[in-house]
């Protein structure tokens, strides 16, 4: 091991900021995000031979500061912003297909399925996410502590426990051996350097943070 960088070849999109990036079917995909103009494009790498391809682009609307995370090889789309709005749609990627599905949105609407959960509230940007047991978890975002767990055999997400810690944008979440953790991030100018574990089968215990 050399423990060193190495540089790849560069991005084959434009230049941006607020875009999305993940692993899944043995490539890499990056795109939305903002360079001056809201996107919906996306792009794979492939790590065999360092090259780009622009793929089939995304189905939804164009944004920056979505999320996605990763169950059993199919990404899931959401949040962010475009032009001040937030967006509400939510799409599935299937990297054999190439294929972006249209999930139920994320919006609460008195007309779908949500009508019952008057605190329905999924919309945000920079937010972070990862995925534990076959589950998703969408965590926080601009002023927001709230937890969303999606289940993708039913289309359909059910509110947990909050961040315990101090609200924030920009952090970092991610999953090792079924475990879901989340890390840094800000609120303004204060920048936090904590991590949290979040444990979705614990009841909350105000006395352990």
């Amino acid at each position: 091991m050399s423990n060193s960088w190495e540089a790849k070849a560069d991005f084959g999109g434009t230049a941006r900021y607020g875009a999305v990036g993940f692993q899944v079917g043995g490539k890499a995909y990056f795109g939305t995000g903002y360079d001056g103009n809201y996107l919906k494009d996306f792009y794979q790498y492939n790590d065999t031979d360092n090259t780009w391809k622009l793929v089939s682009g995304f189905s939804g609307n164009k944004r920056r500061n979505a999320t996605v995370f990763v169950i059993n090889d199919l990404a899931y789309l959401g949040t962010g912003v475009n032009n001040g709005t937030y967006q509400e749609d939510f799409y599935e990627f299937n990297p054999a297909t190439e294929v972006w599905t249209k999930l139920r949105d994320i919006d609460q609407d008195d007309d779908d399925d949500y009508s019952w959960n008057d605190d329905y509230a999924i919309t945000r940007s920079n937010a972070s996410s990862f995925s534990l047991n076959g589950l998703g978890y969408i965590v926080g975002g601009e002023g927001i502590k709230t937890v969303w767990e999606y289940n993708p055999t039913t289309d359909l997400w059910i509110e947990r426990t909050a961040l315990e810690g101090a609200a924030r944008t920009d952090a970092v979440g991610f999953a090792i051996n079924n475990r879901g953790f989340l890390m840094l991030g800000r609120i303004g100018s204060t920048y936090f350097d904590d991590a949290w574990e979040f444990k979705p089968l614990e009841e909350q215990n105000d006395d352990d943070n």
